[in-house]
């Protein structure tokens, strides 16, 4: 039986993006998730906060999944400017409620990780939101016609 790494007890990003390479050209896109994951998670600073660790997974999966498609590196400097201004509550409830939908929650879902975007994180913490500000992105994702996990209703 072959050998197969776990990225979850990784810790090296070099390391890490060799094996989604790899993962990758055998079709393990299984494993390049994992990767992706872990890759978000050593990035984001370490809180006992759910709602700010999800604000910096989704921050840094979007800038894994930027950089990937160019092969250029991409950051996503107003929303890490916007989160020191405002922090994570205000900066999602800001983004989630806007009237269209961000190119991140495109790059998110386009990239397999819909439960990232900051529409699905504002519905999965909406107990630290209003209910106006739940209602409008469950409006707006109806309008696009697209249906994420509300374990809210």
């Amino acid at each position: 039986m072959a050998y197969e790494p776990n990225p979850d007890e990784m810790d090296d990003p070099a390391k890490l993006r060799t094996l989604i390479q790899n993962a990758s050209r055998l079709g393990r896109d299984d494993l390049v998730f994992r990767c992706q994951m872990q890759l978000a998670r050593l990035a984001s600073p370490e809180s006992d906060d759910a709602l700010e660790c999800e604000f910096w997974q989704a921050v840094h999966m979007a800038e894994e999944l930027r950089t990937t498609k160019p092969g250029r590196t991409s950051r996503l400097s107003r929303a890490k400017q916007k989160h020191k201004r405002d922090g994570a509550r205000k900066c999602i409830a800001d983004v989630a409620t806007s009237p269209d939908l961000s190119d991140d929650f495109r790059v998110l879902s386009d990239g397999g990780h819909p439960e990232l975007t900051f529409e699905s994180i504002l519905l999965r913490h909406s107990d630290q939101f209003t209910a106006e500000e739940a209602e409008q992105v469950r409006e707006k994702l109806g309008r696009e016609g697209i249906k994420l996990d509300d374990p809210v209703g």
